[in-house]
C-alpha cells in the first residue's frame, strides 16, 4: 500500500525533506531556538544566506547527521530561487 502511495520518485523526495524539517523542528525546540535564530547561528559569514557547507555544520551543532548528498539535496528542495544557497524566507 505504501508503494502505491509513493510510486513516484518526486513523492519520495517530498516525504523525505518533511521528514527531516520535523527532525530539525524537533532539535530547534529542544535548543529553545526560533528559525531566524537558527538561521543566524548557521550563517557564519553573515551574507544572509545558507550554503550547503553552513547548513551542514548548523545541522551538525543540532546533533544532526546528514551526508553531503542529504545536505545538498535538503538545499535543492527549499530553495525556490534556484541560486543554491537558503534565505531566511526560504528556510
Amino acid at each position: 500500500a505504501v508503494g502505491v502511495l509513493l510510486s513516484q520518485a518526486g513523492d519520495i523526495t517530498h516525504l523525505h525533506q518533511r521528514a527531516v524539517a520535523s527532525r530539525i523542528k524537533a532539535r530547534l525546540q529542544s535548543k529553545g531556538l526560533m528559525l531566524a535564530d537558527a538561521f543566524a547561528k548557521f550563517d557564519t559569514n553573515r551574507d544572509g544566506s545558507l550554503t550547503s557547507e553552513e547548513l551542514y555544520g548548523g545541522l551538525r551543532w543540532l546533533g544532526l547527521e546528514m551526508s553531503p548528498a542529504e545536505i545538498k539535496q535538503v538545499v535543492h528542495g527549499i530553495d525556490s530561487n534556484g541560486d543554491g544557497t537558503v534565505t531566511l524566507e526560504e528556510f
